[in-house]
């Protein structure tokens, strides 16, 4: 008898720590607390910033790469410029994402602290 109590007491437990992590973690109007760790919650525009850039890169090159692989809109002079603001955007989006990766896995040499952030200065 003493072993059921133990069970239905340590899954009740189980229950309400499963209740109060999901009302922490998926707050509706509050994207920004979603379950993320605190490095990442602090420098959240970073994070997005260098996201943003680094796809607006990949973008940018599959859309270079388009132009020459497809006979119909092959110009060189459009996938030339696609190819550079490919690379303008690219390169330092992906430094800055392998950055901020590194960090969030806590390897040695890497901090958030030490990157670009955008602070209000009030």
């Amino acid at each position: 008898m003493d072993d059921t109590r133990t069970e239905i007491l340590q899954s009740r437990e189980e229950e309400n720590f499963l209740l109060e992590s999901n009302n922490a973690c998926h707050e509706i109007f509050n994207p920004i607390r979603w379950c993320l760790p605190p490095a990442i919650k602090k420098y959240w525009k970073t994070v997005l910033l260098a996201t943003m850039l680094f796809l607006a890169g990949l973008v940018f090159l599959l859309v270079a790469i388009l132009i020459v692989a497809l006979p119909k809109f092959r110009n060189a002079s459009s996938s030339v410029v696609f190819f550079m603001f490919g690379l303008i955007c690219i390169i330092p989006g992906g430094y800055h994402v392998i950055y901020i990766w590194n960090s969030y896995k806590e390897k040695e040499g890497y901090n958030m602290a030490k990157i670009a952030t955008f602070k209000d200065e009030n």
